[in-house]
């Protein structure tokens, strides 16, 4: 703040204080980083990774289970279809009874 002061009273300082605040900003990102990376112990580490393993899994079961049940309404469908051609090619448009 003071840089940007003085730079507007001088203005033959204004390209020192460029650099100034371009370096400033520069490190407060870097800080930022360095901050964000903290330690973190090796049981942390392994339980997030599992976790995200879990989350993974569960995805894969869900599209998995998705995809069984559209294989067997198809299944279904076609059998339905050969049941229908069966008592079509009979002449017996009936359902059978007991």
């Amino acid at each position: 703040d003071k840089s940007r002061d003085a730079a507007q009273m001088f203005p033959r300082l204004h390209d020192r204080a460029a650099k100034l605040d371009e370096q400033y900003y520069s490190l407060k990102s870097l800080s930022g980083k360095i901050q964000a990376m903290e330690y973190k112990p090796l049981i942390q580490r392994v339980k997030d990774y599992l976790l995200g393993l879990a989350c993974v899994a569960v995805i894969l079961l869900f599209g998995n289970m998705l995809l069984t049940r559209l294989k067997a309404a198809k299944k279904a469908r076609d059998v339905a279809k050969k049941q229908k051609k069966l008592f079509d090619r009979n002449g017996n448009n009936e359902y059978p009874t007991i």
